[in-house]
């Protein structure tokens, strides 16, 4: 039978575990609110209610949205984190004070197979972060590392419409051209709604789609027209969905025609869409004079006649006397008509 101060410390234990939550716990002020939306904290998931850190994660469950810019106060918070982490679980923190912390990231972390977290996974080291499948979604601090040998990258503003450009240069405050673009460098988009700003059925393109689609298909007229009228490509990407016209660019009209098709495949398909016994998707598009020329076609030459068989006395070849000749045809050597006359031709002479 147990003893009353053995069932007093079960209940205790008990009582303790339904009210232990498990969060991030870093309550530090800052400008994100709680996972409730009230306060203001520099953890983008802080929860007021949780009471220890989860083991899975430890206090590098917490996220913070840094980016390279921001990688000293970023580098800060980690090293912070790292202490709380012995503090919970006695993991020795890294061997290094705060102002080190970014020399042994960049060189021992992210370069070798040493982990921030042993054994355990690191939210804290992304600004994007699945807890379902432990995977970074965004940013990771190992990007912001320099890159040996490279100068770096700037982001240069243009004087004239306020937008940037990333530049590669000596001395440039980010390692990597993804990191400056992913500080918002580049086109002045934010602010500006590409989809309802445009009068799009007033413009060549008809449909915001279609302008996008062709933007991704790189097409040098929208890129051109989008640069002279501030409606700049990449203020499409994540915002408009193009699915149906890059479907389009590969079953439909719109790819048939864009610029980099090659000409004479074009000519190809096109001479044999004459043919009413051919069926492909594309026939629609062709065009005569417009995207190809089937009077430019070159003739298409019947075979040669086998090597030492005879000419009009024997095999007929297009060199007897009365055979129809492809060049009297529209659409040469291929063009129904030709085809037609060809085998009534082959059928009178063998009479």
């Amino acid at each position: 039978m147990l003893k009353n101060s053995t069932k007093k410390f079960i209940k205790e234990q008990i009582l303790l575990q339904e009210q232990t939550i498990y969060g991030c716990i870093d309550d530090t002020p800052g400008s994100n609110p709680d996972i409730y939306g009230n306060g203001g904290y520099a953890a983008i998931n802080y929860n007021p209610d949780a009471t220890n850190p989860p083991s899975e994660y430890g206090p590098f469950v917490c996220q913070y949205g840094f980016t390279c810019s921001t990688i000293d106060q970023w580098m800060g918070v980690i090293y912070n984190l790292a202490q709380i982490n012995q503090q919970y679980f006695n993991v020795t923190p890294p061997p290094v004070d705060q102002e080190g912390m970014w020399d042994y990231i960049c060189d021992v972390v992210c370069s070798t197979e040493v982990e921030l977290n042993p054994g355990q996974y690191c939210p804290a080291c992304f600004n994007g972060y699945n807890t379902t499948s432990n995977t970074g979604t965004g940013l990771s601090m190992c990007e912001c590392c320099p890159e040996e040998g490279a100068g770096g990258w700037t982001c240069i503003s243009s004087a004239n419409d306020g937008l940037g450009a990333c530049v590669e240069m000596e001395g440039g405050e980010y390692p990597t051209e993804d990191a400056c673009l992913l500080e918002g460098c580049g086109p002045n988009c934010p602010g500006f709604d590409i989809i309802t700003d445009i009068d799009w059925p007033n413009t060549p393109y008809q449909t915001v789609e279609i302008f996008c689609g062709r933007c991704e298909a790189f097409e040098p007229g929208a890129m051109e027209w989008g640069e002279q009228n501030g409606v700049h490509c990449e203020c499409c990407e994540d915002t408009v969905d193009d699915t149906e016209y890059a479907t389009n660019m590969i079953t439909g009209c719109d790819g048939f025609n864009h610029p980099l098709y090659p000409q004479d495949f074009r000519d190809l398909i096109c001479s044999q869409c004459t043919d009413p016994q051919y069926t492909n998707v594309h026939c629609e598009c062709c065009q005569d004079g417009i995207n190809f020329n089937i009077e430019g076609l070159p003739v298409i030459p019947d075979p040669p006649e086998p090597e030492g068989m005879p000419g009009p006395q024997g095999m007929p070849s297009i060199n007897t006397p009365g055979a129809p000749q492809p060049k009297n045809y529209k659409g040469g050597g291929i063009d129904p008509q030709y085809l037609k006359d060809k085998a009534i031709f082959l059928k009178n002479i063998k009479k």
